[in-house]
């Protein structure tokens, strides 16, 4: 949605309705990133997907507690993968253009979206987990 509705911007973010963003300090905080394509920024994490279900499996802090947290999913599980946490996180305009226009994204969006008359159902408290699937 960012990417169409506000379009030219160099990042697209999202933060926590309770988070103050100190907007000089971020854009400061944003000067490295600028050169990297596929910017993905915040707090990196480790989880796996159980698809069929949408809940998350085998979390971890890194990759290797994530593996290890993922033996006791079921195999139908995809994972472990990164994803990122936080107050705030943002990713660059490249890759917010990439999921914009993604029909991957766009069919798990919608089938999210129809799974919530489910009992298996995109919990939408496990946004961040499901950005980074």
């Amino acid at each position: 949605h960012a990417p169409v509705a506000f379009p030219g911007a160099e990042f697209y973010a999202k933060a926590d309705d309770d988070s103050l963003v100190d907007v000089p300090r971020l854009i400061s905080l944003f000067e490295p990133a600028r050169k990297t394509r596929n910017a993905y920024i915040g707090y990196v994490q480790y989880d796996s997907l159980i698809t069929d279900k949408w809940k998350h499996c085998g979390w971890g802090g890194d990759p290797i507690s994530a593996a290890h947290g993922r033996r006791g999913c079921p195999s139908n599980t995809f994972g472990p993968f990164p994803f990122v946490v936080g107050a705030m996180t943002a990713m660059s305009a490249d890759l917010a253009g990439w999921f914009a226009q993604s029909q991957e994204i766009a069919h798990l969006v919608a089938e999210g979206r129809a799974s919530q008359s489910r009992q298996n159902h995109w919990d939408c408290g496990y946004s961040d987990v499901t950005l980074g699937y």
